[in-house]
């Protein structure tokens, strides 16, 4: 009696080469416009959180809102030189001089109104999402590129 296994060949060459890409993957387009798009998501739960926290309170007699805080909350997104260009750095900012008194509050007895912390982890789940997506997105462009199905 013969006790001959017959030879099983697996070829992983395409596997190798989608791992060797994936190394890279958070480089990708779509994962850099998840994570923008994770950071818009950011800025508008911030933006709520601030209408919530300054702007819906009645102003103090003599006093006159101008908005400028709510306006320079926005979102960026800039790649970080540093690392030879290959670090993409996003997220919520607030560009006037006293934003920081608000987000954190004075020793002088102004209370913090972490407008810009709740609502970015208010929006985490949402953003979570988009940016799965995203990396969801290139990993699959990826091993079609390199012989996987789709």
């Amino acid at each position: 009696m013969n006790n001959i296994q017959p030879e099983m060949v697996i070829d992983f060459s395409g596997l190798f080469a989608t791992l060797d890409a994936l190394k890279n993957v958070l480089n990708e387009g779509e994962v850099r416009q998840a994570l923008l798009d994770g950071a818009i998501i950011g800025e508008a739960g911030a933006k709520e959180e601030l209408q919530k926290m300054v702007y819906d309170i009645p102003e103090s007699p003599g006093y006159k809102r101008t908005r400028n805080l709510f306006n320079s909350t926005q979102t960026f997104g800039r790649v970080d030189e540093e690392n030879g260009g290959e670090t993409l750095v996003t997220g919520v900012k607030s560009s006037v001089y006293y934003a920081p008194y608000v987000q954190f509050g004075t020793k002088r007895g102004m209370q913090p109104r972490p407008y810009l912390s709740k609502g970015v982890i208010g929006k985490k789940q949402d953003i979570n999402e988009v940016v799965a997506d995203g990396v969801a997105k290139a990993v699959a462009r990826i091993a079609k590129e390199n012989g996987g199905n789709e």
